[in-house]
């Protein structure tokens, strides 16, 4: 574990962070399945730092991030492709608002979900991900996404619409990633960033029960921070939106078990899965991006 005159602010580069939680989970007890998008550990994370200079909360002690995400297999991901499917459209049918065609960049885009609704939208749309088994899944659907992490000696093309949709919550470079995002837009490019809100309602209420507080979240950002990381990377917020959320009835209330005692928990009807809900609890925020003029 590193010592606190070791951790630097990935925001602002600051040393003058406090741990304000010790971590619940051992670090060397990790592995590809406690990064799995699907993760339902509500409250594990590793030790939680603030900074005193940038206020930016932050999960510190995990060496390596981008090997648990290359070996990532999450087949609870694969099963809810329709439910994803219809909420990156919702989200690609906001991002038309501002830039409806060109070439469009998902950045961690998993099984090709946004870049496959991206292309029946008109797009000429390919993504980028760490995860092997998750790019083969791409693959079978003849789907253009790149095995590798951003940023990446692969990606060099320019595009008119980056999307970076759930993912500068886990990385350790987000400043970098959103740098590396203007720098591939083209000079009237748009992008999209969506991330958990950690002064929402929810978060507040439940704390450190909070559903985004998982092992893989490793930032944890307000929109004060959000802005911060978007002005330090040569970009500026366009619009801001509180975006919706899309589930089987079953695998949300498989959720909502997780908050209550284990024997009380039982395994849903299967004839939930086919309900959708949509759910907005105001608690992620979506933000239109541009690169700042004269940068």
């Amino acid at each position: 574990m590193p010592s606190k005159s070791e951790i630097i602010c990935r925001l602002c580069g600051s040393r003058k962070l406090n741990l304000v939680q010790k971590g619940s989970k051992d670090c060397n007890s990790l592995n590809s399945e406690s990064f799995a998008i699907t993760d339902s550990n509500y409250g594990e994370i590793t030790d939680l730092y603030q900074c005193e200079d940038c206020d930016l909360l932050q999960c510190h002690g995990i060496n390596d991030l981008n090997c648990y995400y290359e070996s990532l297999v999450d087949k609870d991901y694969e099963a809810g492709r329709k439910e994803r499917s219809i909420q990156q459209m919702k989200v690609l049918e906001i991002l038309c608002g501002y830039k409806s065609s060109g070439r469009l960049l998902d950045v961690g885009a998993g099984s090709g979900i946004l870049v496959e609704q991206a292309l029946k939208m008109g797009f000429e749309a390919e993504g980028v991900e760490p995860s092997r088994w998750l790019v083969e899944k791409a693959l079978e659907r003849k789907l253009i996404v790149h095995n590798a992490i951003f940023p990446s000696e692969k990606i060099t093309s320019k595009y008119e619409v980056i999307t970076l949709v759930d993912i500068i919550e886990h990385v350790d470079n987000p400043v970098e990633v959103l740098c590396a995002a203007r720098n591939l837009l083209t000079k009237d490019g748009i992008g999209v960033v969506v991330t958990p809100d950690v002064d929402s309602f929810f978060a507040r209420l439940l704390k450190r029960k909070w559903w985004h507080y998982r092992i893989a979240h490793v930032n944890y950002f307000s929109l004060c921070t959000i802005n911060m990381a978007l002005r330090q990377a040569g970009l500026e917020s366009l619009a801001v939106f509180r975006p919706k959320w899309y589930f089987s009835a079953s695998y949300l209330a498989i959720r909502v078990m997780q908050y209550f005692p284990k024997c009380l928990r039982f395994t849903p009807p299967s004839f939930l899965n086919k309900i959708i809900i949509p759910l907005n609890l105001f608690d992620s925020y979506m933000i239109i991006f541009r690169r700042r003029d004269g940068l």
